[in-house]
């Protein structure tokens, strides 16, 4: 064996899948909360969360060989079964075999992601524009709750909070607090009756 072991390839493709796999939240970006990232909102296979589970730990686990391959390094650093002299380890090997090993899946993962992303913003214009919306308002310090509906959520980027006019700002608050006023009528109509909400 050598640092580039056999196994490297499907290591790679597993760890790949994974990332094209990952669901859609916070840390990857997403305007809203999606069970897989890379397929449209509404998509019929977004509600088999536990086949997605499957595919995740299954699928990609079985693809991957990762106790092969530390196995194999291990095997690498010890010298083998016929190490019978001093000097027939491969510990140098073997720990370039763990730094491209760990480095590569690593790397493959995150061009899943990145390529789940990248399908994802095809499949979903609407909350590729507001996840761009959101990184602006992040860099002013002004954070959307991601559980709102999506009219409200929408309705509150949109907002030009960065206006200099005094006018500019005193009508935006003005429709804000409007805004406000009807959503909580409506909610107490809402709980009041008995009803639920429901996202578009």
């Amino acid at each position: 064996g050598g640092a580039l072991f056999t196994d490297l390839p499907a290591n790679m493709l597993g760890c790949f899948l994974m990332g094209c796999f990952v669901s859609g939240d916070a840390t990857l970006g997403t305007a809203v909360d999606l069970p897989l990232a890379m397929l449209p909102r509404d998509h019929w296979f977004q509600s088999y969360k536990t086949t997605h589970l499957g595919l995740r730990t299954g699928l990609c686990g079985s693809l991957t060989t990762f106790a092969s391959w530390n196995a194999q390094m291990v095997q690498m650093i010890v010298g083998g079964s016929r190490a019978t002299a001093i000097g027939s380890s491969q510990w140098v090997s073997a720990m370039f075999g763990y730094i491209i090993g760990l480095s590569v899946a690593i790397m493959c993962f995150r061009l899943g992601q990145d390529f789940a992303i990248l399908l994802h913003r095809q499949f979903n214009p609407l909350l590729a524009k507001e996840e761009d919306l959101i990184v602006d308002r992040r860099e002013i310090g002004l954070l959307i709750h991601r559980d709102l509906p999506d009219f409200e959520r929408r309705f509150l980027h949109e907002l030009d909070v960065e206006g200099d006019e005094k006018d500019k700002s005193h009508t935006h608050i003005q429709h804000l607090e409007n805004w406000k006023d009807q959503t909580d009528a409506h909610r107490n109509r809402r709980v009041s009756t008995g009803g639920s909400f429901s996202k578009e």
